[in-house]
């Protein structure tokens, strides 16, 4: 992917297991940041253009918040298939395009990243989805309606 666009970054949190083992498959890339673990996952966010990544609820929750569009790979393994329900709930608010482990491959990873480059209508049209669904505020929604049901005041 790379290799055919000039322009591109990317910025890839492979997890501990997996990091060695990719840092030997890449090493030396002057456009591919590779880390173990993001410590300050907000910058990268902020960085990102297009947000490629497994589909559990956080980091859902973060890609509407930030208004990225996204690529979702759901992790399969995940009990009752919960991050492929995440993926395709994301797909239905914000058209994110979804692909299952059996789909992945250079092939349609790329193509699912030009296609959303591409068109700089469709970034436009996902990220304002994302943001009109995201709840930045839910934590503190959930609060004032816990106070409303037991008669306490909300704390300021």
């Amino acid at each position: 992917m790379l290799r055919k666009r000039k322009d591109r970054y990317i910025i890839w949190q492979t997890g501990t297991e997996t990091f060695c083992e990719m840092e030997s498959l890449v090493r030396g890339h002057r456009r591919l940041f590779l880390t173990p673990f993001l410590h300050e996952l907000e910058m990268a966010y902020a960085a990102s253009d297009v947000v490629i990544s497994r589909a559990g609820a956080m980091t859902c929750t973060e890609i509407l918040a930030t208004g990225k569009p996204s690529i979702l790979i759901p992790l399969p393994t995940i009990l009752d298939h919960h991050q492929t329900r995440n993926a395709y709930i994301m797909a239905d608010i914000m058209g994110a395009k979804v692909i299952t482990e059996d789909e992945l491959d250079s092939s349609s990873l790329t193509s699912a990243v030009d296609e959303i480059f591409g068109d700089e209508k469709l970034m436009a049209d996902m990220s304002q989805k994302a943001l009109t669904a995201a709840r930045p505020n839910a934590s503190a929604d959930i609060i004032r309606h816990i106070c409303s049901l037991i008669g306490s005041p909300y704390p300021t």
